[in-house]
């Protein structure tokens, strides 16, 4: 639920209704506006899935395995071509918009506010327009890729660029992101002039040779280049885990393991705690909740209330 105007909502409605088919993203089971002390906010309940990559980076206290890289790493680079192959660019990959699927076999991508549609033409890349294409100041994060920090044309090898980089952080092989400055427009600057000098092999120490592979792959491929098969980015990670002595098969997320050992209704999902900076506080306000009640409780299991009232008498 968000204080956001109406053009963005229809925005990111449009963008999950194109994907609507696919397996990336989180399906919406009602939308709407709903106005709360005078003022209009938009609202999403969507199917429930996750954690998210972030909040599985935290579980393992910062330490995730590369097994669990990789996985993350192939059903990722899954979602995204699934994306890009329908002409559509995320824009704003991060780890908290990741969400692991309940079964644990699919990455779905959530928040779409910043996405755009493009076209190929000569081998040039061009934004709809009539879709917007708004300033990458808005969201730039140390994962941006620095065609973003320096305000180029978004292609879907920003979006890749971004999970190459992800991957090599969570790993812990780029402390060179972690910039310690309270100012966030110089921070994002420092970023841009890390990313601008960067050479993967001196800046990521001690990674595997398949992330660094990865990486560079990314950054030497042209934007004529995609959409594009990406076998051969998954057959990186695969080579990875196989040296492990596993396969993709083998390797299950550890909260997922710990349900599965304790017997847990594997329907229910660690919720993440964080919000976005955007996000409102609206815990005391429980007039969504009628709206959520309309919804066919038979076909939608689970749904969090805004009800911040004794659990026990929470209803399915």
């Amino acid at each position: 639920m968000r204080k956001t105007n109406a053009s963005e909502q229809n925005f990111e409605q449009y963008f999950l209704n194109k994907l609507k088919d696919s397996k990336c993203t989180t399906k919406i089971l009602s939308i709407g506006e709903q106005t709360i002390k005078e003022q209009l906010y938009h609202y999403q309940i969507m199917e429930r899935h996750g954690p998210s990559l972030k909040l599985v980076y935290n579980y393992l206290s910062k330490n995730i395995p590369i097994t669990i890289l990789c996985l993350m790493a192939i059903q990722t680079l899954t979602c995204l071509e699934q994306i890009h192959k329908n002409l559509i660019i995320h824009r704003n990959i991060r780890p908290k918009k990741l969400l692991i699927s309940q079964s644990g076999s699919e990455i779905l991508l959530t928040d779409f506010k910043y996405a755009c549609r493009y076209r190929k033409q000569q081998n040039n890349i061009f934004l709809n327009d009539n879709l917007r294409s708004s300033s990458n100041k808005r969201f730039l994060n140390k994962f941006s890729s620095l065609n973003q920090h320096l305000e180029q044309v978004s292609s879907p090898k920003d979006d890749l660029e971004s999970l190459a980089l992800i991957i090599i952080y969570y790993g812990g092989f780029a402390p060179i992101l972690d910039i310690k400055e309270e100012n966030k427009g110089i921070k994002i600057k420092k970023l841009e002039q890390i990313k601008l000098t960067l050479l993967s092999e001196l800046q990521f120490k001690g990674a595997p040779l398949e992330f660094i592979q990865f990486y560079n792959g990314i950054k030497q491929s042209s934007v004529s280049d995609y959409p594009q098969d990406y076998e051969k980015y998954k057959q990186l990670f695969r080579k990875l885990l196989n040296s492990c002595g596993y396969s993709e098969k083998d390797i299950v997320y550890p909260h997922l393991q710990i349900m599965k050992q304790y017997n847990y209704n594997m329907k229910v999902i660690i919720e993440e705690q964080e919000t976005q900076a955007q996000m409102d506080s609206i815990d005391e306000d429980h007039s969504l909740l009628r709206k959520i009640k309309e919804l066919d409780g038979k076909i939608y299991h689970r749904l969090i209330s805004l009800e911040n009232q004794n659990q026990n008498t929470h209803k399915e």
